[in-house]
């Protein structure tokens, strides 16, 4: 929704915006309160570091079996 939006930041129809997940969590912790923004923020970054372990464990499987098939 944000780059719908941008054109109206451009023209100073609207002072500010606040986009995403990321955003939401900023800005309540900018007012000092949690909410589900800070929530989603760590669900997120959980998802994050899942989706990386897996691509290096997929890397360390794909080398190894690469390695396997060079000796015979």
């Amino acid at each position: 929704m944000v780059t719908t939006y941008d054109p109206y930041l451009a023209s100073h129809q609207m002072t500010a915006m606040i986009g995403g997940l990321r955003g939401a969590a900023e800005y309540e912790k900018l007012l000092g309160m949690k909410g589900g923004g800070s929530r989603g923020m760590l669900a997120q970054s959980a998802a994050h570091l899942y989706v990386i372990f897996l691509i290096v464990l997929g890397n360390i499987f794909y080398f190894r079996n690469k390695k396997k098939g060079a000796r015979q």
